[in-house]
């Protein structure tokens, strides 16, 4: 197989490929690793290239089994430990930090049959909107040098928009499923609360908040990832109803039975001004959708801002700063400038002032925003909005080395980028990524769609017919495999 060849298939169609013996997941790991040469020198998504992949997929050829059987992907370097492998979190605190056990989800992974061959860079501790650590190089959007490719899964973003793997792993607090997925291109799926287990290592991160799965380039390859994935473990806190089917049964144009009722915004929302390429491409799905038989309104964005700003701003910290000094004692590392990045500090400075009055207050709102979503979703099946305000912006912006930022100064900096993602996170809804945009000057535009808890489904079968009708498989950012390899 040619490089160009492997970077054209999505993971089911390799999968398939290894199934049929046409080519061997050994075969398949040395040409992500190749791809993974190509294109890292200018993107700087990869942490570590593991000096075991090619052993790990010659145990797959000896033992294929899985939906995946064969596909090489990259873990990111949080989130989904593994064991006998540094998972360092994007900082100076942590490098050296070695696990000794797989996450619930690195096993789900590895079951599924799919060799990690590597750790994908992250921001630190995943707190930034973007992947500009302060001790190795940014990762670099592959549509244009010197943007962001977003955050905090920028590492996989990235990677996976040049075709060096199909499909990398990605988790989402405040959209670092989906923001990373719209500045490069890529299908971001955040599952619901619940929906993919954080055990056994820890509970669930941000009171349920932090969700994880993958970004992928198709609808089908994100869904396939979900059905391998999903599903309560033991010691679990939360757990909920499944799919009507599986997940991958849904990624067709045709799954979905019936019109669905969809709310539409693209107004402007707290201190984020809509990117007016942004605001016309979310208006042109939602013509899209009215044509596809789907019953669209117009509202205003559903929540006050006033009332999310603060809980948002002391729950992230609350998430920062308590995991950050269980590493720093782990590490014996001070929690100081020489580990951590300022805007971290700031994070970690706003926790201290915090009371247990504030945590409890900040509980309560996002109890009250919860209940009135789920009073939206009485009347819509899902709500569509801008993913992001604007396409993918300069480095320098969202990240944690700004010194002229305390904690909320950043929080109002990153809510300006990412306005819809983050309240979904605190809603525990499921929401969707798709790209199907692109600005005048060639960079991808994402729409998000936001489904009632635990339909999944319901966003893969939508999605997948936006897939069909504004098709983006045949883009391709400046820096790709298949160019470089010819």
């Amino acid at each position: 197989m040619r490089l160009d060849e492997y970077a054209a298939h999505d993971a089911a169609g390799l999968a398939r490929l290894v199934a049929d013996r046409e080519v061997t997941a050994t075969e398949l790991t040395a040409l992500a690793m190749e791809a993974v040469a190509l294109v890292d020198g200018s993107l700087h998504g990869v942490v570590e290239l593991y000096d075991d992949a090619v052993e790990r997929a010659a145990a797959v050829d000896a033992a294929p089994s899985g939906p995946l059987a064969g596909v090489p992907m990259f873990r990111k370097d949080i989130g989904a430990s593994e064991a006998g492998k540094d998972t360092e979190l994007g900082s100076r605190i942590a490098l050296g930090l070695r696990t000794h056990r797989d996450s619930h989800l690195t096993t789900a992974f590895k079951q599924a049959g799919l060799v990690i061959i590597g750790r994908s860079a992250t921001s630190e501790m995943g707190c930034y909107g973007t992947v500009e650590p302060a001790y190795r190089p940014a990762t670099v959007n592959p549509w244009m040098a010197g943007r962001t490719s977003g955050g905090s899964s920028g590492g996989s973003a990235a990677l996976v928009a040049a075709g060096a793997v199909p499909v990398a792993h990605a988790n989402d607090g405040a959209g670092s499923i989906r923001i990373p997925a719209s500045c490069c291109g890529l299908v971001g799926l955040k599952p619901s609360r619940g929906r993919v287990s954080a055990g056994p290592g820890g509970a669930e991160p941000n009171f349920g908040g932090s969700v994880q799965l993958v970004v992928s380039r198709t609808v089908a390859d994100s869904a396939i990832v979900l059905d391998a994935v999903a599903g309560p473990r033991p010691g679990d806190p939360f757990v909920i109803p499944g799919p009507p089917a599986p997940y991958r049964s849904f990624a067709r144009p045709d799954a979905l039975a019936g019109p669905l009722r969809i709310a539409v915004t693209h107004a402007d929302w707290g201190p984020a001004v809509v990117d007016p390429e942004v605001a016309a491409v979310t208006a042109h799905t939602a013509a899209t959708l009215a044509s596809l038989g789907h019953h669209v309104e117009e509202v205003a964005f559903p929540f006050d801002f006033e009332q999310f700003e603060q809980p948002f701003i002391d729950l992230w910290a609350y998430g920062v700063a308590g995991p950050i000094a269980g590493v720093g004692k782990r590490m014996s590392r001070p929690l100081t400038t020489e580990f951590l990045e300022p805007v971290t500090l700031a994070w970690i400075e706003h926790y201290r002032r915090l009371t247990p009055d504030d945590i409890a207050h900040a509980l309560d709102e996002v109890n009250r925003m919860t209940r009135r979503s789920g009073a939206l979703f009485e009347q819509f099946d899902l709500l569509l909005t801008p993913t992001l305000a604007t396409p993918a912006v300069p480095h320098g912006i969202l990240g944690g080395t700004r010194d002229d930022l305390d904690a909320a100064g950043n929080a109002r900096v990153l809510l300006g980028f990412n306005p819809f993602c983050p309240m979904f996170n605190l809603t525990g809804q499921p929401a969707i990524t798709v790209p199907v945009g692109m600005s005048g000057d060639g960079l991808p535009i994402g729409v998000q769609l936001v489904g009632r808890n635990a339909a999944e489904h319901v966003l893969i079968g939508t999605a997948a017919q936006l897939e069909a009708a504004l098709p983006w498989a045949a883009r391709r950012p400046a820096v790709h495999v298949a160019d470089l390899a010819r």
